[in-house]
């Protein structure tokens, strides 16, 4: 049976459609006055998990970087990540996983599904392996590039730095209520037990409201994702009107990281679109790390 591949959906759009343009581009965010620049950012513990934006990299990708920026200070060994994003485009399940024997492409080249971990996920009850889900959705592509650029000895065109290399799970999150995080995440990190595996949540948070309104309501989402505590996350987004589009896979990672032993996130960037082209609205973005 032939290797089911998953084309680039946003490529050319989010983020640059070749590969010399892609790695400058992805250079530009690192050393954005936004991004961390070549900052070493030493963590306390291990890595477990965390939160990322997924918006164009002219927007998101300073911000994103400062995640990217600290798996990179900090993994030293080849790691599987399990990336969960939000269903923007209302196609596929509920909890949709991409058939185990996949390979997603970019334009810095291929990176391989870990079968077995994907088969374990898939005997969860909520998950159904689902390709429709995956085709034009965003929120877990965007990530690729990024994690190909500091672990380039996983990419086919890559420059052999002698860097970790890795793997992945794509999950995409139709439905995103707490029970299902809950569940989700608890199931995720029974099987991630005693595995070198890293939970990536794929989330914006407000979108297109006054930069003030952004701040000050997503730091009460913030707050809460630091404390590991989704039932107050969900609460807080219901009561202040939160339009983060991706609270389902941040509230699951944060389950799963918890259920692993991590006890606190730690937010490392925030920012909106407006830092980067003033605007009366803008869409919230944070790097958030689990230690």
């Amino acid at each position: 049976m032939s290797t089911l591949i998953r084309k680039p959906a946003v490529s050319g759009r989010f983020y640059s459609g070749t590969e010399i343009r892609l790695k400058e581009e992805l250079e530009a965010c690192f050393m954005s006055p936004f991004g961390p620049g070549d900052k070493k950012i030493g963590l306390t513990g291990s890595i477990f998990g965390g939160v990322v934006p997924h918006a164009g990299y002219m927007f998101s990708g300073p911000v994103a970087a400062w995640f990217y920026q600290a798996l990179k200070n900090n993994i030293k060994e080849k790691v599987t990540f399990v990336i969960l994003g939000p269903n923007h485009t209302g196609r596929g399940s509920y909890v949709s996983l991409y058939p185990p024997d996949g390979v997603w492409e970019t334009p810095l080249g291929k990176v391989k599904i870990n079968k077995k971990l994907a088969e374990k996920i898939s005997e969860c009850r909520l998950v159904e392996i689902d390709e429709t889900a995956h085709i034009l959705e965003h929120s877990i592509e965007v990530q690729l590039p990024f994690l190909q650029y500091i672990f380039p000895s996983s990419s086919s065109t890559a420059d052999k730095a002698g860097r970790p290399d890795f793997d992945f799970v794509p999950i995409c999150l139709m439905k995103q209520d707490l029970t299902t995080a809950l569940e989700l995440g608890a199931f995720l990190g029974k099987v991630a037990f005693d595995q070198k595996i890293v939970f990536i949540a794929s989330s914006d948070f407000s979108h297109y409201v006054p930069p003030e309104a952004a701040k000050k309501n997503d730091s009460l989402a913030i707050s809460a994702i630091e404390g590991l505590d989704v039932s107050l996350m969900m609460k807080n987004i219901q009561k202040y009107d939160i339009s983060m589009c991706g609270y389902g896979p941040i509230g699951a990672v944060m389950s799963a990281v918890k259920n692993l032993g991590s006890n606190k996130g730690k937010l490392l960037h925030y920012g909106h679109s407006g830092d980067i082209q003033p605007m009366d609205k803008v869409v919230g973005y944070a790097s958030i790390v689990f230690i």
